[in-house]
């Protein structure tokens, strides 16, 4: 929902700066449903009962990486999806590192699914411990109030970097002319 909040705010200040809608209608992208079908794998582990199976990691870190993937191939098509991809990047390298789970805070566990904290794990998401690493990229950071009470998930530094990269991406994508990329 933040991603959606910063693509919004991102776009309302271009426009507001003298950007154009025609300006985001110009660009033209390469399989244009990948990251639609990304994203739904990548929910699908979380929000389904697959989250209680062993194919929750695997779906997210499929769709991550797909996306990824999409972001760094339009990166000189559309300015900031390159900071997009660094923020997923950094997602995918804690994911990695903690075989296909994002480390959540304990502090923080409580903003999602009961059944975390009971279990330690759920779908993709597993609480921190000794046993996890790299534990500083994961999901630790709480927004501050009053935003901390809209969006009260624990977040990790690569989520931020690529938020603040959605928001960049769309206030550049409306204030400048798209040159067409063969």
């Amino acid at each position: 929902m933040l991603f959606l909040l910063a693509a919004l705010v991102g776009l309302a200040l271009g426009l507001a700066l003298g950007g154009s809608l025609n300006n985001l209608a110009a660009i033209r992208f390469r399989w244009p449903l990948i990251p639609l079908f990304a994203l739904i794998m990548r929910d699908v582990g979380v929000n389904t009962p697959l989250a209680y199976t062993p194919w929750a990691p695997l779906l997210y870190v499929t769709g991550l990486s797909l996306l990824f993937a999409w972001a760094i191939w339009h990166r000189n098509r559309v300015s900031g999806l390159l900071i997009v991809a660094a923020g997923m990047l950094l997602n995918l390298i804690v994911i990695g590192a903690n075989l296909g789970h994002m480390p959540v805070s304990l502090a923080l566990a409580d903003r999602g699914p009961i059944e975390l904290l009971r279990k330690g794990v759920l779908g993709y998401y597993v609480v921190m411990s000794p046993d996890t690493r790299l534990d500083f990229l994961g999901d630790w950071i709480e927004l501050p109030p009053p935003l901390n009470r809209v969006f009260p998930q624990a977040y990790s530094p690569g989520d931020l970097v690529a938020i603040i990269g959605m928001g960049l991406t769309l206030f550049w994508s409306s204030r400048r002319r798209v040159l067409a990329i063969r």
